[in-house]
């Protein structure tokens, strides 16, 4: 038997059915909002007494606390962007956020415009499951911080601030009450139970009350060009609905391994991590060196110690950046670290020309790797130095841009003022 209602009194575009002497509440491919779809849900209805009478509709279960089966969503990467952009409105100093969803991360940007800062700066996020699973609990980890300028404080550490802003904005902020709805922030790790919120986001708004989640685990959370997925199943070993382990490893794409690496690595730099989003940066930078002798030019330590060195440029720590940036171009050429800490360090040292070199550089090498999103950000960077000297290569750069991103609103907006 399968009865469903496609009136405007069923926002969530549910259809009841029974099965084995059990009725279920169950819907696929609704979108429900610019940014949320369910893909699918099955709900068990509990008590449910036999024989039922469906002519009553689906309105009779609004106020029942249905039990969660199966359950997937889609976000889309253009929805959530604007739902990001919207509550960066609320935000003094952050601007130009942007989101684009790669495989198996997503690539975050934006430009810091406050404390004397005029820098953009990007990093990366990832979904990455607990283990052992804990329910719906996922971990949003952070990594890969690049700054295209001086920065008042460590990447790590303004991207930290910004999370901890948008989550209070009256756009993010969970309604709900009790440990899960909370949102955790440990440093540049979030955990939060994402089905819990988006079905607070979803469901009383339209006058049905909260499922239960109790009976169910994460099945997978990923990211994909386009759309993040999260799918959560009953946690009977053997339903029929649970994936098989194998259907996708983050450790098999290039960035989720990435991702996963340096989701790991913060393991083993907790104390120092700990000491810098406490604020103890001398401590965090003492701490950093010592590893030094263990770990030598690992990437997540130089990534460390280089963006704590650069926010604090001192003689002292300007040269030892650029000591570091030597040892690492001696070993590899193309070294993105050092290629990042260049143009920092150059004009640091009021070295103009030496900066220009450096962040065409930097271009190239971002270029030959193929990332745009982070090409656009040096490019974006190099015209703002030439502006002022020599505006027809500014603008030239500029136009550089907009061939790969037509709709570039900063691009866009920086050509039209050279030529005012």
């Amino acid at each position: 038997m399968d009865i469903t209602q496609q009136e405007p009194k069923n926002p969530l575009g549910l259809s009841l059915d029974f099965m084995f002497g059990r009725g279920y509440l169950w819907a696929q491919r609704q979108r429900l909002n610019d940014w949320i779809a369910l893909e699918s849900l099955r709900m068990e209805i509990p008590d449910l007494q036999f024989p039922f009478d469906a002519r009553g509709g689906l309105q009779r279960f609004r106020h029942t606390r249905c039990l969660v089966r199966e359950v997937e969503f889609a976000i889309s990467e253009v929805g959530l962007g604007d739902l990001l952009t919207e509550a960066a409105s609320h935000l003094e100093g952050f601007e130009e956020l942007q989101i684009r969803f790669l495989e198996d991360a997503a690539h975050v940007s934006l430009k810091l415009k406050s404390f004397g800062a005029d820098t953009y700066l990007s990093f990366r996020a990832a979904l990455v499951p607990p283990e052992p699973a804990r329910a719906d609990e996922v971990h949003l980890s952070f990594y890969d911080y690049r700054a295209y300028g001086p920065l008042p404080y460590p990447a790590r550490l303004v991207v930290h601030e910004l999370l901890t802003s948008l989550l209070n904005t009256p756009v993010l902020r969970a309604s709900g009450r009790g440990a899960s709805f909370t949102v955790g922030i440990a440093g540049d790790i979030i955990s939060f139970r994402p089905l819990k919120l988006l079905f607070l986001h979803l469901f009383p708004r339209v006058g049905w009350k909260l499922p239960n989640l109790s009976g169910v685990v994460l099945d997978s959370a990923r990211i994909r060009p386009g759309v993040m997925t999260i799918r959560a199943v009953d946690d009977d070993p053997q339903s029929a609905h649970r994936r098989a382990a194998a259907d996708h490893e983050l450790a098999t794409s290039r960035e989720g391994g990435r991702a996963l690496a340096a989701y790991e690595a913060k393991e083993l730099f907790a104390h120092a991590d700990q000491a810098l989003f406490e604020g103890q940066m001398r401590q965090a930078l003492s701490l950093l060196a010592s590893y030094r002798d263990v770990y030598g030019l690992h990437p997540a330590l130089v990534a460390r110690l280089l963006d704590c060195l650069l926010a604090d440029p001192s003689p002292a720590n300007i040269a030892e950046a650029e000591a570091i940036r030597r040892e690492l171009t001696a070993d590899d050429p193309d070294d993105l670290l050092a290629a990042l800490a260049a143009p920092i360090i150059a004009r640091a040292r009021h070295r103009h020309e030496e900066g220009k070199e450096a962040f065409e550089k930097l271009s190239a090498e971002l270029e030959r790797r193929r990332q745009t999103r982070d090409w656009i950000l040096a490019e974006l960077a190099l015209s703002d130095l030439l502006v002022d000297d020599e505006p027809e290569a500014a603008a030239e750069r500029l136009r550089e841009v907009l061939k790969r991103d037509p709709r570039h609103r900063a691009a866009l907006e920086r050509l039209r003022a050279i030529y005012e």
